[in-house]
């Protein structure tokens, strides 16, 4: 019978509703239809039944007789009206008896009826924009309802610094999400959580590894040296989230790691983004990149609750660079080496001997790792009483990489104590994890750049993973590669990281209104990373195998005494005052160490003391503090007239002498027009609040004792005498290095209509950063080559705008999220002396260098700088290519200043790395028990580099692999127009930057599809409380005319990533 009704509901405009332990939904009938009324099916199904039912407009209410006949005292037919504030009927109010699906809708009249209620039980009544009324119906046989209005959000209360505040109340620009938002989509990691989620926050992976790193930029890009990043703090507790992975200069590099991996996203009840400068300043010297404020959950008042979630993931890979086979290989490196003047490479017997029947080895299919798993899980326990509140969550995550050998897993465990009783409370958070990470060679730079993925694309399809005597095989030409097996298997890179975050706030309130308070944290961190190099790879060979091990202790300190005091003056006048003070130390530790020159492979890390040479011995220990004290006052008048002001001043030792102390103002003021009569006569808005704000932030990420000159002790001999002194050592220090600041004006219009079904915001943004830090290079004769100096000013320009509606409400409901971010950034000027900086030197080695990026005032900061490729010199134009010292077949760039010559005076600002405009669009649906939310977000007006597509069509060396597209090079017979012909003499700036490998990288990417289904509460076995069953899809598609493996990379160049996954997730959730 079930199946029947399944499909009635699906052919009609009906609904049905019924009590599952009363009636027998699973029961087998015959029944034979067609063309019939719904109630001449429903008479047929139930023939004989003691079963009766009613329709009442688009509800079936199915009850027994055994219900019906039931004692009165037992069983009640309840009716009444729903009206709103005013007395109007309110059509189509839900009217459920709590804790089943038994239900109705009230009529065009407000009116309802609903049989078969136990006397016990209650009534809910919802409705969109009003406030659900729960009431018990005690014996009654008549309740009439009358419901409130709730604008939607009206009363919603958002983080802030030191504090919360009521949304509505807000003079400042700040961005929400909440754990409802969080849940619908699973993610792995809190910065996944947040892309595309805000307006003006931008959020890249830099690296595609498990666990690997995040770049955020809010509002776009304001330092040269000193930093980017938002400031997170972390349930009051600003923490240090810079990378802590450790590891030895020149051995593969140090993995960009994401330093909130200790943070599972289950553990989130909100995450508020603080943009303009009057949000921020109250963190003064580390908030010019805006602010990020993650509270974790709390208990729940109530009995013990138990919550479950565990999902399981596959990962595939979506795109990789593509190369030549074996016998198209073999017969392209043969045509070039003959252009060049030099013999075939390979003979006949060579091809003939190809793996695979000619198409060679694809070391692609070998090093990635197709349906890689992904496990989650989290157990939650909760409860408490009105005055004490607990929470305790344990997780456990593991990903394997979709390149073998490479992995994370982590373990979390976090405690949450709250207590409340008259004049003292207290919050206690303790959070502690254990990261385990399996890394595969993979250099710093540019992405991914060599290790594992750089080799699986340049080595040469010849050969087999092996050779006829069992070992690696070798490349045939080339002495660079490495056999990308090797590197995968046998090279071991292991990494652990423990983080414990603690935080400690406690309040005690002396006079009504008056707190005193205390908040005191501590972040430790402690990463080991521990490698070998085998003899398998060359450099393991040359060291008869190396080894180091390298750690990284960090000990974060904090202490914030505090007194707030808020009171409310003749229901006029609300003022709140909040004034404290910061002391934080910070403590950095690293030691490593290293030998090689093994007796036996089999210890590898294990034992450093049997490796007999080259042992290596570095520590270091840093430690910078930070004094500071902070005001903030609050003033509304009839809660419309809104004022805010901040202050802060930071005191840090890493500048110099006479610039220790930063000050960080602040101000915004906020009218509610929605309170003026004028605009409460419209009965339009709900919400229309203008607001306006300007403060100066400052940013101090510049390292410790840049201020400083530093020396090393050295030893001269004089005769046959030495003698020890010291000498100066690194960069010159600088004494009048001071702080980074940025002053930023923001004006914001907040509006809400229908009573918030509709909210949008907009604001225009202006933000300058001064006294720029930035490495300055010096004249070869002051015997320094740079000098970290304050150089000049950068600004920012922009327009965010937010919306969010509901667009339908009872049965099928749907709610939209879009977000979009336009951003203009530019260097505005440089100190005197200093007009232009030419960096970010690319290395592809065998002479392919070449600096890709240019600071210059007017540009945007980053800007890609080259030549303008203009094609092929082709067969008819040998005479003008030698003017250019070229001849037909290669590559031509534009003369820009008509010398006749190609120099560096041709080269011009070819492209911006950074978009014009991020947006997110999310749109969440609910038809009865199902949900389903679609979540698409991208990156408009940005370049790329093509740095992969630059290397397949201009390797280091001839024995390296090539992209297809070799083979539609300039020859002769095929007049190619895009690809020169690869002859060995080119003038020099054959390699340098030009446009024919800058491309177009925006984007349109449907990121998410999630799918989930409740169970009933009527459907649940006992004990339990809700069932969610999910399934979802990340990185369904993307829409972009970029060639490479994916546009959506954090830095200029893009080169040799790490491929982008599309993932399946299933996953459920339990409430016990």
């Amino acid at each position: 019978m079930k199946d029947v009704l399944k499909l009635i509901e699906d052919q009609s405009e009906f609904s049905f509703m019924y009590n599952a332990s009363k009636i027998d939904v699973y029961r087998e009938i015959d029944l034979n239809v067609e063309k019939s009324t719904v109630e001449d099916i429903l008479k047929k199904i139930f023939a004989g039944e003691a079963v009766s039912y009613r329709i009442i407009n688009r509800n079936i209410i199915i009850s027994s007789n055994s219900e019906v006949n039931e004692s009165a005292e037992q069983q009640k037919s309840v009716s009444g009206k729903v009206t709103d504030s005013s007395g109007g009927a309110l059509p189509g109010v839900s009217v459920v008896v709590k804790g089943t699906t038994t239900g109705t809708i009230t009529d065009a009249n407000g009116n309802y009826s609903i049989s078969n209620v136990p006397a016990n039980a209650s009534l809910q009544f919802s409705f969109v924009g009003m406030k659900t009324k729960e009431i018990p119906v005690d014996n009654k046989t008549s309740i009439n309802v009358q419901l409130e209005d709730e604008a939607i959000g009206i009363e919603e209360v958002v983080a802030i610094g030191y504090g919360t505040q009521k949304k509505i109340d807000l003079t400042g620009s700040i961005s929400s999400i909440k754990s409802e938002d969080l849940s619908k989509t699973p993610s792995s990691s809190i910065n996944q959580v947040l892309k595309g989620k805000a307006a003006g926050v931008m959020i890249s992976q830099t690296s595609g590894q498990p666990g690997g790193d995040f770049s955020v930029r809010i509002r776009g890009t304001a330092s040269l040296n000193a930093g980017n990043d938002p400031l997170y703090v972390i349930d009051g507790l600003p923490i240090d989230n810079s990378g802590i992975m450790p590891g030895p200069s020149g051995s593969r590099g140090v993995p960009s790691r994401n330093p909130l991996n200790s943070i599972s996203p289950s553990d989130i009840e909100s995450i508020e983004i603080l943009k303009d400068a009057s949000s921020t300043a109250i963190f003064g010297s580390r908030a010019a990149n805006g602010v990020i404020i993650i509270t974790t959950k709390r208990g729940k008042e109530g009995k013990l609750k138990v919550n479950y979630s565990g999902s399981i993931g596959i990962q595939n890979v979506i795109k990789t660079p593509e190369v030549l086979d074996g016998t198209r290989y073999a017969n392209t490196v043969n045509e070039i080496s003959v252009l060049r003047g030099n013999g075939i490479v390979y003979d006949q017997n060579a091809m003939n001997a190809i793996p695979n029947n000619g198409k060679g080895t694809d070391w692609y299919q070998k090093v990635l790792n197709n349906n890689a798993l992904t496990k989650n899980n989290t157990v939650t326990l909760s409860g408490g009483n009105s005055s004490d509140l607990y929470l305790i969550s344990f997780n456990a995550f593991n990903q394997d990489g979709i390149v073998h050998s490479s992995g994370i897993k982590r373990y979390t465990a976090r405690v949450n104590l709250t207590h409340k009783k008259e004049k003292f409370d207290f919050d206690f958070n303790l959070n502690t994890s254990l990261t385990l990470d399996d890394f595969v060679p993979f250099a710093t730079g540019n992405n991914e750049s060599a290790g594992v993925l750089q080799n699986a694309m340049v080595f040469t399809p010849m050969v087999d993973v092996y050779d006829n005597s069992g070992q690696y095989s070798k490349h045939t030409t080339a002495f660079m590669a490495e056999n990308p097996i090797a590197l995968m298997n046998d090279y071991l890179d292991d990494g652990e990281t423990n983080r414990t975050l603690g935080s400690f706030k406690a309040n005690y309130e002396l006079l009504k209104g008056l707190k005193v308070g205390v908040n005191m944290g501590f972040d430790r961190q402690f990463a080991r990373r521990s490698q070998y190099v085998p003899l398998s790879i060359r450099e393991g060979k040359n060291l008869n195998g190396a080894a180091y091990i390298h750690t990284n202790e960090r000990n974060t300190y904090n202490i914030e005494p505090n007194i707030n005091y808020q009171t409310i003056i003749n229901d006029i006048h609300k003022i709140q005052i909040m004034a404290g003070g910061t002391y934080e130390t910070f403590i950095n530790t690293i030691l490593g160490l290293g030998s090689s020159d093994f007796p036996s492979q089999t210890v590898t890390y294990n034992n450093l003391g049997s490796g007999t040479t080259k042992q290596i011995t570095e520590s270091y220990k840093s430690k910078n503090q930070l004094l500071s004290y902070y005001g903030r006052a609050f003033y509304s008048y009839k809660d419309r007239y809104l004022v805010n002001v901040t202050f802060r001043a930071d005191g840090s030792s890493r500048f110099g002498e006479s610039n220790k102390f930063g000050y960080f103002p602040a101000a915004s003021i906020a009218w509610k027009l929605n309170e003026e009569n004028f605009i409460k006569d419209l009965g339009l808005f709900s919400n229309l609040k203008l607001r306006a704000g300007y403060g100066v932030t400052g940013n101090q990420e510049i390292g410790n004792y840049s201020s400083l000159q530093f020396y090393q002790i050295v030893t001269a001999a004089i005769g046959d005498v030495n003698y020890k002194g010291v000498s100066p050592q690194g960069s010159p220090g600088n004494p009048n290095l001071k702080w980074e600041k940025t002053g930023q004006l923001d004006v914001g219009l907040d509006i809400g209509l229908f009573n918030n079904r509709v909210t949008s915001s907009i604001d225009y943004y202006k933000r300058n950063t001064k006294d720029l830090l930035f490495s300055l290079p010096l004249a070869k004769e002051n015997g320094y080559s740079s000098i970290l100096s304050n150089v000049g000013e950068i600004s920012n320009e922009g327009i965010e705008f937010e919306l969010s509606t509901v667009n339908l409400s009872g049965p099928l409901q749907w709610e939209t999220m879009f977000n979009i971010a336009y951003n203009k950034n530019k260097v505005v000027s440089l100190n005197e002396g200093f007009t232009e900086q030419i960096y970010n030197n690319v290395f592809y080695g065998g002479g392919s260098n070449f600096n890709l990026q240019i600071l210059r005032p007017g540009e945007s900061v980053g800007a890609i700088y080259g030549y303008v490729f203009d094609g092929i010199w082709q067969s008819n134009e040998a005479t003008q290519a030698a003017i250019y010292g070229a001849i037909p077949g290669d590559p031509k760039y534009r003369d820009l200043n008509g010398d006749k010559k190609i120099t560096v005076d041709d080269q011009k600002v070819i492209g911006s790395p950074d978009p014009k405009v991020i947006l997110g669009l999310t749109n969440n649906f609910k038809y009865k028990n199902f949900d389903l939310s679609i979540f698409i977000h991208g990156n408009l007006g940005v370049n790329k580099y093509n740095g992969t597509r630059f290397q397949q069509l201009n390797p280091n060396f001839l024995g390296d692999n090539w992209s297809p597209e070799i083979l539609n090079r300039w020859t002769p017979t095929n007049p190619s127009n895009t690809i020169d012909s690869k002859r060995t003499v080119q003038p020099d700036y054959v390699h340098a930057a030009n446009t024919f490998y800058l491309e177009n990288a925006s984007f349109i990417r449907l990121k998410n599809i999630t799918l989930g289904y409740n169970l009933p509460a009527d459907r649940l076995i006992r004990g339990l409380s809700t069932l969610r069953l999910y399934c979802d899809i990340q990185n369904v598609f993307t829409i972009t005319g970029y060639k490479g493996v994916d546009p959506e990379i954090s830095s200029a160049v893009d080169r040799d990533p790490y491929p982008l996954s599309r993932n399946f997730t299933f996953g459920i959730e339990l409430g016990f």
